[in-house]
Formats: C-alpha cells, sequence, structure tokens
C-alpha cells in the first residue's frame, strides 16, 4: 500500500470522516440531489439526473436523505489509482491490473474494495480513507461553500467535544 503523509489533514480529518453522515441520496421539493464526497474527502451536492452543482446547504437543510450511499459513496463510484492502493492488497492488485478500462472489471473492483472495508474495523477504514484523501490534499470545498462548511465544523466540534462532567 503506498503511504502517504495524513499531516495535510491532521486539523480535517476527524471533520472530514464525521461528514461521512450526509452522504447519500437527498429529497426535497423541486427535485433528487445526490450528496457524495470530491476526492479530497470533502462533500459536494448535484441535482440528479442532470449532475449540476447545486449548494450543499440547499441539499442538507432543505432535504431529507432517502437513501444512503455504499461504502464507496453513491454511483457512479470514482474509480482510481490511489483509491485501489490503499485498499487493495498487492494479490488484488495484480489480479486487477488492467481492470479499470473494461466495466465488467469496474465492477470488480469495487467488489473487491468493499470487500476489503468489511474486513477492517472503523479506525482502519478511517485511517486508509485519511490516506487516501490527502492523496488529494489540494482540492478544497468550493469558496461558495465556506460559510456552510464553516457551521457544519462547529455542529461537529459541539458533537464530538468531551463532555465536562
Amino acid at each position: 500500500m503506498r503511504q502517504w503523509g495524513v499531516s495535510a489533514l491532521e486539523s480535517d480529518g476527524e471533520f472530514l470522516w464525521w461528514l461521512g453522515r450526509f452522504v447519500g441520496t437527498w429529497r426535497i421539493d423541486d427535485g433528487t440531489y445526490v450528496v457524495s464526497r470530491g476526492r479530497g474527502g470533502w462533500l459536494e451536492a448535484r441535482a440528479f439526473p442532470s449532475c449540476a452543482r447545486v449548494p450543499l446547504e440547499t441539499a442538507l437543510e432543505t432535504g431529507r436523505r432517502t437513501e444512503e450511499a455504499g461504502p464507496l459513496g453513491p454511483p457512479p463510484v470514482l474509480v482510481s489509482e490511489q483509491l485501489m492502493d490503499v485498499w487493495l492488497t498487492p494479490e488484488d492488485l495484480r489480479r486487477l491490473r488492467g481492470a479499470m478500462h473494461v466495466s465488467r472489471g469496474l465492477d470488480l473492483i469495487v467488489a473487491t474494495i468493499e470487500q476489503r472495508m468489511a474486513e477492517v474495523d472503523e479506525s482502519e477504514q478511517k485511517r486508509r480513507w485519511l490516506l487516501y484523501w490527502s492523496s488529494a490534499r489540494t482540492e478544497r470545498p468550493a469558496k461558495q461553500e465556506a460559510g456552510y462548511i464553516t457551521r457544519l465544523r462547529e455542529a461537529c466540534r459541539a458533537e464530538t467535544a468531551p463532555s465536562k462532567e
């Protein structure tokens, strides 16, 4: 497994992990939205089926989640060499070499990654996701989302802060 530095995510890692609760399909009066993660772990919302980007706040504040996403997020799943390096064993990588070039191969890769994810505990899943997200550390949330991301970060801190009892 390739090792990337997690230091770029030290301040955002817990928050990015916490954001996973919002990934999935959301329904709003005017349509359906898919909330997924970008390569760096940040959330984005897109109208379905047009794929037009919409403000994250629109989906999360006015909608209700109708479907949780699978372990790799809502379809279509973006398969990359970095994702494969983080989740697959050397034997898996040898067996699946070149598979990402055909649809059946992509299905096999996704199924194998989901199997590997199920084989490890939550702390190991978190560690591997942080490695993956750190490989795209230049990706940041859209500027227009900054205010809403700040509010979500505050909610995360309030929820995860140790109690003062």
